[in-house]
């Protein structure tokens, strides 16, 4: 698409843009590309089975990925590995289902739609929450986790799951953070234009 080759590069690029032009400069992308080749996925997206960075509806990541990026530039931090600065202020990109993965594999866990709110994804919520507070954390991830009775039924009970995701992309956090000596933990080998998480 003719985009600088760096993050801060096509980031800068992008920042002026609304969401209305990055999905019309997206939408126009995609309507010159064959069918089967329109949602490009970077190659951690493949490995992490998440959706493709250029999705503007249903799971907006492209959205998502417009409005962080840009403030993230702003604030002049280290986004690892895209932008590694000289700066102790470091971002790392999580994924909440990675963590969610390792108790459910590819069961759902929640909807942002409340009528499809149903009770195998409040019973995977459980699942989940039960294995956050046993032993299973310090094995893959090397610290516990401790909260309350409360805050366990404000995880289960939220539907749309962002309660709870926002813990799990703390574990994320607080993983890398414990390899920090070890590049947070993320591949040398990895594509540097396109982040890992």
């Amino acid at each position: 698409m003719g985009w600088p080759q760096t993050w801060e590069g096509y980031v800068s690029h992008l920042s002026p843009l609304t969401k209305k032009d990055f999905d019309a400069l997206l939408k126009t992308y995609r309507d010159a590309r064959p069918s089967g080749d329109k949602q490009h996925l970077r190659r951690t997206d493949e490995i992490a089975k998440s959706k493709s960075p250029m999705m503007m509806y249903g799971v907006p990541v492209g959205k998502m990925f417009l409005e962080g990026s840009r403030r993230l530039l702003d604030a002049g931090i280290s986004v690892h590995p895209c932008r590694e600065r000289n700066d102790p202020r470091v971002v790392v990109e999580a994924y909440p289902a990675l963590v969610a993965r390792r108790w459910i594999e590819n069961r759902s866990y929640k909807n942002d739609e409340k009528k499809k709110q149903t009770p195998a994804l409040r019973s995977a919520r459980e699942e989940i929450v039960r294995r956050l507070l046993s032993k299973d954390t310090q094995l893959f991830f090397g610290f516990d986790i401790h909260f309350c009775s409360d805050i366990a039924k404000d995880f289960i009970g939220d539907g749309t799951g962002d309660q709870l995701d926002a813990l799990l992309c703390a574990i994320q956090a607080g993983w890398a953070y414990s390899q920090r000596e070890h590049n947070y933990g993320i591949p040398t080998d990895c594509d540097r234009l396109e982040g890992w998480k």
